[in-house]
């Protein structure tokens, strides 16, 4: 009985250390990245987003894809940077052990922000593709193919309708039927 004891104690430390979560050590610091995102975008606010977003989209909507892929990329990025400003508001729920995730409390304010950053990334998706789908009709089939990766990369199982263009273009590319 000691034995079975002692064996069943050992299986549940394995257990809990092999289920517990890693948290990542973050060098505070290390702001390089983040500089350069911000000295190059600015900071972004959603007035600058919306403009660029019209700017992008009427020429992606004219055809103008000589205007259209630069316009593109610069809100897609912009968008990208508010996306992960705003979710960085929610990093240190993110980060804690499940445990102490479940002693916080109410999490309603966190799921606002999050519902409102993937607002965002939802917006940075559609991007991706339309810059995609331009570098088709300027024949840079390439850059295309590795835009229409890139995009399946990061939509969303929810955004069908993004994940079927995307999907649908790289195939094209690529030549595969199903």
């Amino acid at each position: 009985m000691k034995y079975f004891i002692l064996f069943l104690s050992i299986c549940a430390l394995s257990a809990n250390s092999l289920f517990a979560q890693v948290v990542e050590e973050i060098n505070p610091y290390d702001v390089e990245e983040m500089m350069e995102r911000i000295g190059e975008l600015g900071i972004p606010v959603p007035a600058d987003i919306e403009k660029l977003g019209d700017i992008a989209k009427s020429a992606y909507e004219a055809g103008d894809c000589g205007n259209a892929i630069p316009a593109l990329e610069t809100y897609g990025k912009t968008v990208n940077l508010y996306a992960d400003l705003v979710m960085s508001g929610v990093s240190p729920y993110n980060r804690a052990l499940s445990a102490d995730q479940r002693r916080f409390g109410s999490t309603r304010p966190l799921i606002a922000i999050e519902r409102g950053a993937n607002e965002y990334i939802t917006m940075r998706n559609e991007a991706l593709l339309m810059h995609a789908e331009c570098l088709v009709r300027t024949g840079e089939k390439e850059k295309a193919a590795v835009m229409y990766y890139q995009a399946l990369q990061v939509i969303y199982l929810n955004e069908t309708e993004l994940w079927e263009r995307a999907r649908n273009g790289l195939y094209s590319i690529i030549g595969f039927e199903f």
